[in-house]
């Protein structure tokens, strides 16, 4: 019979696995999240083009961008994922998407972008075709499609966010492979990533009042749970 880890073993492995290598983690973390600013910032410089083609552009420009960033998820991955399995890690390895697999990665990253899109595509049409005034008069249809959205990017995460860790894990897997696989694993497994995650949300709000400074070891933490909440799962599906 499987026997999972619960959140709270999944987490005190976590420290135990960050324990002498938070340097490695945080610098990672920072880098990480200055290169997201400047890919989200990229983005808004469409919104200066005026009128439907800017618009178009804009959204044109997330997309891409949004796939392009799955070099970096993969790399942040990877670097978490050599921490919770005690392998030597580097900042570098940050950049790993782009010298191995990189296209394989990218299709991933498209195909889990699609889905989330398709479901946010209404809310951003509603949007551009109301004003604010009209969006207060049909304020219930406006969180609807916020709602929709929602649930786009809620279906990527449940079912796809062990995509990652399984390429890095099984190299010989493509991109259509892993992406079945992180479904199969995360069958029966969907309202205990749920849970962990929830389970931050305190910790979270904590770091809001460290003006976000806190966040640099919250993160890094999060990141190590998750890749052992991967591990604990790929453990008993064997």
């Amino acid at each position: 019979m499987n026997q999972h880890k619960t959140s709270a073993e999944l987490k005190a492995l976590a420290k135990n696995s960050l324990f002498g290598k938070y340097a490695t983690a945080i610098s990672a973390t920072v880098i990480y999240a200055l290169i997201t600013y400047i890919i989200t910032s990229l983005s808004s410089l469409f919104l200066r083009v005026p009128g439907i083609t800017g618009t178009i552009l804009y959204y044109i420009s997330i997309f891409v961008l949004t796939v392009f960033s799955g070099l970096f998820v993969y790399g942040f991955n990877f670097i978490f994922l050599k921490i919770s399995c005690n392998v030597p890690a580097r900042t570098t390895d940050l950049y790993y998407g782009f010298s191995a697999r990189t296209k394989e990665i990218l299709k991933a990253q498209l195909f889990r972008s699609m889905v989330s899109y398709v479901f946010c595509i209404p809310c951003y049409v509603f949007n551009e075709v109301t004003t604010v005034t009209q969006q207060m008069d049909y304020i219930g249809v406006y969180f609807l499609l916020l709602g929709l959205g929602m649930l786009g990017e809620l279906l990527v995460m449940l079912f796809y966010n062990q995509t990652f860790f399984i390429m890095l894990d099984f190299p010989e897997y493509d991109a259509k492979k892993a992406l079945a696989f992180s479904r199969e694993l995360m069958k029966n497994n969907k309202g205990r990533y749920i849970y962990l995650l929830v389970s931050f949300i305190p910790l979270l709000i904590l770091g809001i009042f460290t003006f976000c400074i806190g966040y640099l070891w919250i993160i890094p933490y999060m990141q190590t749970t998750f890749a052992h909440f991967y591990l604990d799962l790929i453990q008993n599906k064997n």
